[in-house]
């Protein structure tokens, strides 16, 4: 027999009770997903810190390594972060946990301010308690019967599910993700990458940091405003989407894995198991790809909320129609899940407001 959290599953629609999570569970599963909200923060920082910096070799603690090695060890800590919400996503509702995993961007907050130096913001700090508060009025909707394991025909069976879930769920992310990506593209190709430089830590540095252009960019003019405005959010929310698809195949096949691998007479040679491990591996792969991308252009308190807005948002989706939870929530959960979104969408705004100067008058 397969684990309780499955056994009456099915993709027509039964709300039959297929065990509940328990209170322990969702202890694990609220922890992990901080653990892992936490080090994607920092994974995303140091980035930005080893992509920005105007030399070839980083200030990291004691030493200076080169800035691929630094970027490389952000990307194997982004890889262990993202281990940590798988985690949590497999023992309990993805559409609560991914917006209980917002929460990153208040740990990136203070981690920019500490690593890279940029500003902390009366609107950054609003936009953070409005985060912390929706991500909390989301922890109240969960469901309590959502299954959070699945076999191959049970993942079979989701991957089948007519419109608005299943293949066409999928098929429209990824075209959005492809619309998006060509804009990026004839972005890159015609304006040239003017990141801003990390401040370095001592005088001497400080007097070669200039922000870097790269040579191939020579002659290229710089874009409309509205364009560069437009695209300061298409960067980073066509990774956002990118990684919600990402999470969805991959909370697909390592719950796969765990069923068909485990003593019980369920078999692994499945077309549901490879289409997940696939598309797990490319998405996972583009995610990479993007975020090299998005982060040598833009700040990471510009581009990290923006990013996991989308994240946010593309997995809440992912939860309630391709996994179909909306069938185990009641009216008032359904209502708590999408406002607490909303109010994390309405954080993500406010911390984008540009802070108010002060002018000091001449002679003063």
């Amino acid at each position: 027999m397969a684990d309780n959290a499955t056994a009456n599953f099915t993709c027509s629609g039964s709300t039959e009770s297929s065990g509940s999570t328990s209170p322990i569970a969702w202890v694990f599963a609220v922890v992990a997903t901080l653990i892992g909200a936490c080090l994607l923060a920092l994974s995303m920082v140091m980035q930005r810190y080893a992509l920005a910096y105007p030399e070839p070799r980083v200030p990291f603690g004691r030493f200076r390594v080169r800035k691929n090695v630094l970027w490389a060890g952000g990307i194997l800590l982004y890889a262990t972060a993202n281990g940590f919400k798988i985690i949590g996503f497999n023992l309990a509702s993805m559409t609560v946990l991914a917006s209980v995993f917002t929460s990153l961007l208040v740990f990136n907050l203070i981690f920019a301010h500490w690593l890279l130096g940029e500003e902390i913001t009366a609107p950054k700090v609003a936009g953070a308690v409005l985060i912390l508060v929706g991500a909390s009025i989301c922890t109240a909707s969960v469901p309590s019967d959502a299954p959070t394991a699945f076999e191959p025909e049970e993942y079979a069976c989701l991957l089948e599910s007519g419109p608005p879930s299943g293949y066409a769920f999928v098929a429209t992310a990824i075209l959005g993700i492809v619309i998006s990506s060509l804009f990026i593209i004839y972005y890159e190709r015609s304006y040239a990458r003017e990141p801003a430089s990390v401040a370095p830590d001592n005088e001497a540095d400080l007097a070669m940091a200039v922000t870097p252009v790269v040579a191939s960019d020579a002659g290229r003019g710089r874009p409309p405003a509205w364009l560069d405005a437009a695209m300061a959010v298409i960067y980073p929310a066509t990774l956002g989407i990118d990684e919600a698809v990402s999470d969805l195949f991959v909370r697909g096949y390592s719950s796969m894995l765990t069923q068909c691998s485990g003593v019980d007479d369920v078999s692994c040679a499945h077309y549901a198991l490879a289409v997940a491990v696939a598309g797990g591996v490319i998405a996972g792969g583009m995610s990479i790809v993007y975020m090299r991308i998005a982060f040598a252009r833009y700040p990471t308190t510009v581009a990290l909320p923006i990013e996991y807005g989308a994240l946010n948002a593309g997995n809440v989706c992912v939860g309630l129609l391709f996994y179909q939870e909306h069938r185990f929530m009641d009216s008032t959960q359904l209502a708590l899940a999408l406002s607490g979104t909303a109010v994390i969408l309405i954080g993500i705004a406010v911390g984008r407001i540009p802070a108010r100067k002060t002018v000091t008058p001449v002679g003063k």
